[in-house]
């Protein structure tokens, strides 16, 4: 028996991607299953990893970026679950609007669509006290909520960032020891004056 690989079965070796597939992701309740799928098969085809050293990092960058979409979604479900709890808790800020129209207002500072109407000259608070004070009503509790919300989707983004950083400074060290080698003097180039 041949310890050499024959052609035939050398086609049959698996691509640095399926050297390493992840089999399973744990995905959070109201996550959607296959973002992380979709996502890493993107980020394979961008990233195209060359081992399976970096298969992991792209499966990571994408486990981490179906994380980062799904904060966002929760933190804002979570805000306007807050500003909702305000605007029944006290009526009475919302001045000459309804609570209805206020919590209108609140669902619509979140998908940026409340249009800010300003009088020339005007600064607009005047205009938009309604929803200035919506906002600023938010209790302690909401406001330190809104905080670690924002703490974990920072966390998150620069845990990603670091990982694709990670795959860059890999294939530039992979590049510079490349070039060492093709400019390394052989023996065949007897330098002779």
């Amino acid at each position: 028996m041949s310890n050499t690989i024959d052609a035939e079965n050398a086609s049959d070796e698996p691509s640095p991607v399926e050297l390493f597939t992840p089999r399973q992701r744990i995905s959070m309740p109201g996550q959607d299953p296959n973002r992380c799928e979709q996502l890493y098969g993107e980020l394979c085809r961008y990233f195209s990893p060359r081992d399976p050293i970096e298969g992991m990092w792209v499966n990571d960058v994408a486990v981490i970026t179906a994380r980062i979409e799904f904060l966002r979604k929760s933190h804002r479900a979570a805000t306007l679950v807050a500003l909702r709890r305000e605007v029944r808790a006290n009526p009475h800020f919302t001045g000459d609007i309804s609570p209805a129209e206020a919590e209108i207002a609140a669902a619509e500072v979140l998908t940026d669509t409340y249009n800010l109407k300003t009088k020339p000259g005007s600064s607009g608070s005047e205009e938009n006290l309604p929803i200035v004070r919506l906002l600023g009503t938010m209790s302690m509790k909401s406001l330190r909520q809104e905080e670690d919300f924002m703490g974990l989707e920072f966390a998150a983004l620069r845990e990603r960032d670091r990982i694709i950083g990670q795959i860059g400074k890999k294939r530039s060290e992979e590049m510079r020891a490349a070039l060492k080698l093709i400019q390394a003097p052989t023996e065949d180039d007897d330098v002779t004056e």
